[in-house]
């Protein structure tokens, strides 16, 4: 590994560099010892009718197989299979399923030159990492499918976009307008083009206006869009990950993404399993970037990065004393580029902080549901809904984030957490922030723990006391009153 980093160190950011950065990473990956099966094509040769190819940590030997006849863009044979032959040979997408049967000698189509050897576990191509992840390969997914998660999204949006204020509105379609176009952050936005783009989204909204959900075309099956079990079911053996929830009274969200690693097993939540969503394919205005659902995490990384952008374009707007100032110099965040470069590095951190608010979500239902979810449902009213989800929020943290987040680290981590420690949050516990504030004068996080015991203890006895109120009305009223906000005074 160090020799391809020294390699892409040296290379200049230009595509001669390919070569050398390419043939760095396959003499590492030819010299590694084996350690099981393997699923990386290091070398690649053709002959008329058979393939053969070269598997990481085997190095001199060459497994082969008859390959199909190749045929170019009319139609004509190819002298030999070439890159195209090997896709044919193995189908696009599912080269990490059939990789492992060569490797350990399942293959009946591909030969070992040195003979067959013990299985190491029959099943499918599963990669188990020392965390207990699972990944694989993604395979294509049907066209209808995209289309129909897609077009959920855009009715979702359609009845639910408004309710936004302008300001959120037009900041959510501007990164909106980036996925949908594939645009980078540090693309400069051509301002007749998103405008032509905002009156055209907004045209196929209204023609949607009323219109139900589609089911989601699965193989033979016709599901509800709804039904996340049947649907990852389906799914996630192919490499791909679904999503679907509300989010408020009749305000529903979908996405269709990558999925990244399915982590089990986990120290601080062994009963829960951890999504970690990549590449999305299908999405709709509304994109939070973690959710509970049942016993799984959902982390949507393409969310998390859009986020970090936002925080980080806002700061950069108007630097001062605010928490993200101390992340932005722990990271050197100085411009756009030095953002970009330490964006894998802060994603990977604000997933780490975004997993410990929902495993504290986790412990937090033991007491507040079923009937929290029943509630949130049933309060119309924005104020008190943002309000509903901050108690919630505030009991999740100070029981579970901020205590974990004290004692494991990094610093880095608080500071972001504190980044978005504002709005309806804020105005619950205002006495927060000058415990954060004690936390960086040096105080040892001694205010920050008493604020997390008083907090949380305050926070349950409110939840407690909404869940016995009569309806969701009596609730918003409840939550505008002073008793609400918690304070650390005596």
């Amino acid at each position: 590994p160090e020799a391809v980093t020294a390699a892409a160190e040296l290379i200049p950011g230009d595509g001669f560099g390919l070569s050398m950065l390419c043939g760095a990473a396959r003499a590492t990956l030819a010299g590694l010892g084996h350690h099981g099966p393997s699923t990386i094509i290091t070398g690649f040769s053709a002959t008329e009718g058979s393939v053969s190819i070269q598997i990481a940590g085997l190095p001199g030997r060459w497994f082969r197989a008859r390959a199909h006849q190749s045929l170019d863009e009319r139609g004509r044979p190819l002298a030999a299979p070439g890159d195209l032959g090997l896709l044919m040979l193995f189908g696009l997408g599912t080269t990490g399923d059939r990789l492992r049967a060569v490797t350990v000698a399942e293959s009946r189509r591909f030969e070992d030159p040195a003979g067959p050897r013990p299985l190491r576990r029959p099943g499918r191509a599963w990669r188990r990492t020392r965390a207990g992840a699972v990944s694989a390969a993604a395979r294509p997914l049907p066209a209808a499918l995209v289309e129909a998660v897609q077009r959920n999204c855009d009715i979702a949006d359609a009845a639910h976009a408004a309710e936004l204020s302008l300001c959120n509105f037009l900041l959510q379609m501007r990164e909106y307008y980036r996925w949908q176009q594939g645009l980078g952050f540090d693309a400069a936005l051509a301002r007749d083009e998103v405008g032509r783009w905002l009156a055209e989204t907004e045209s196929r909204w209204d023609a949607l206006q009323g219109e139900p959900f589609e089911p989601l075309p699965l193989g033979a099956a016709r599901l509800d869009p709804f039904d996340l079990d049947a649907a990852n079911a389906w799914l996630i053996p192919r490499g791909w990950v679904y999503g679907a929830g509300l989010a408020g009274p009749g305000r529903a969200g979908f996405f269709l993404a990558e999925l990244k690693q399915l982590e089990r097993e986990l120290a601080a939540a062994p009963a829960l399993t951890v999504q970690h969503a990549g590449r999305e394919l299908a999405r709709g205005l509304f994109a939070p970037p973690a959710a509970l659902q049942g016993r799984t995490v959902v982390l949507r990384h393409a969310s998390i990065e859009r986020w970090l952008w936002e925080r980080y374009e806002a700061f950069a707007l108007r630097r001062g004393d605010v928490p993200f100032a101390a992340v932005a110099r722990s990271f050197g965040l100085h411009d756009t580029p030095s953002f970009l470069a330490a964006l894998p590095r802060l994603a990977a951190l604000q997933s780490r902080v975004l997993l410990w608010h929902e495993i504290g979500e986790h412990r937090a239902a033991r007491t507040l549901e079923p009937g929290w979810g029943a509630l949130r449902l049933a309060v119309h009213d924005r104020r008190a809904a943002l309000w509903l989800r901050a108690v919630r929020d505030h009991l999740a943290d100070l029981r579970v984030t901020l205590p974990a987040l004290l004692d494991e680290g990094p610093s880095e981590a608080l500071h972001l957490w504190f980044s978005h420690h504002e709005g309806a949050h804020a105005a619950l516990f205002p006495g927060l922030a000058d415990a954060y504030r004690a936390w960086c004068a040096g105080d040892g996080g001694r205010a920050l723990r008493r604020a997390c015991a008083r907090g949380e203890a305050h926070f349950e006895a409110r939840a407690q006391e909404l869940l016995r109120l009569a309806d969701a009305d009596a609730a918003a009223r409840r939550l505008a009153d002073d008793s609400a906000i918690c304070s650390l005074g005596a």
